[in-house]
């Protein structure tokens, strides 16, 4: 699950975004939002059983402020992923239902690339990717 973790971070930063929200939907399924600033777009769907592959190992590799399992956590994601290295803030939520993730990802977050500024400008790309996944 490394490799959709690192894929969706690094959709999320070649759009700009500084968040990625995964929320779930009443069919079951997990919806991502990627966010910047008061914009947020959903990007894919994962069903429940990725999601929760992904949520594992997200959890696993994530250095939380503190181990309690029954509470809200926080925590920093490092992964190192030859030449770029991935960071993010990690949020989970518990709510009635399941664990909500959010990553914020923090900048500067790849070596030797440049990214325009405006996550606005990235709703082509945008729009690709969505043609591309669904």
């Amino acid at each position: 699950m490394k490799s959709e973790s690192v894929s969706i971070i690094n959709d999320a930063i070649h759009l700009n975004a500084r968040n990625i929200h995964f929320r779930l939907v009443d069919n079951g399924n997990i919806l991502i939002h990627f966010r910047e600033g008061n914009l947020m777009l959903p990007t894919s769907y994962l069903d429940f059983e990725a999601y929760k592959k992904i949520l594992d190992y997200i959890e696993l590799h994530t250095v939380f402020e503190q181990s309690n399992q029954e509470q809200s956590q926080e925590g920093t994601l490092t992964l190192n992923e030859h030449p770029n290295v991935l960071e993010c803030s990690v949020s989970i939520l518990l709510t009635s239902k399941f664990k909500s993730l959010i990553l914020r990802i923090k900048r500067p977050h790849v070596k030797g690339q440049e990214f325009t500024k405006s996550f606005k400008n990235n709703i082509l790309r945008f729009t690709h990717l969505l043609l591309v996944r669904f």
